[in-house]
């Protein structure tokens, strides 16, 4: 691919008649030829990036992700807030589904490892766990 836009050039290059001009400056001719002569930049070496935009590029990247954290999170709590909703409606108007659910909501309380954390949460969710239902 490399030698196929190289020979275009070329031959562009001597349709515009390039190779018949005259150079009368030497330090032009040197700086010419130094720079056919070049080596090709090693891929497996990175390109060199000033110290400025790699900050630059790094603090954006972090930035990106700080933000994609946040929205992750905020969406998570979202959810949270629309499930519980929809639980707590569900336990206060559907006597039932309350029976049905207070074993696995008491199963899953008793989850947490920390004894003090998981008393609090017994506590807070005390008017659900022990609620009188009809038929019991």
């Amino acid at each position: 691919m490399r030698r196929a836009g190289e020979e275009r050039l070329i031959r562009i290059a001597a349709q515009l008649n390039f190779f018949e001009a005259v150079v009368p400056n030497a330090a032009l001719v040197e700086a010419l030829s130094a720079a056919m002569l070049r080596q090709p930049r090693d891929p497996a070496r990175p390109p060199k990036v000033s110290l400025n935009k790699l900050g630059k590029l790094n603090d954006r990247i972090r930035m990106a992700r700080t933000r994609q954290t946040r929205e992750e999170r905020a969406r998570d709590a979202r959810r949270k807030i629309l499930l519980g909703s929809f639980l707590i409606s569900e336990f206060e108007y559907d006597p039932v589904f309350l029976a049905r659910m207070r074993s696995k909501l008491s199963d899953f309380l008793d989850l947490h490892r920390d004894p003090n954390v998981r008393a609090g949460n017994r506590e807070l969710l005390a008017d659900w766990l022990t609620k009188e239902t009809p038929g019991e």
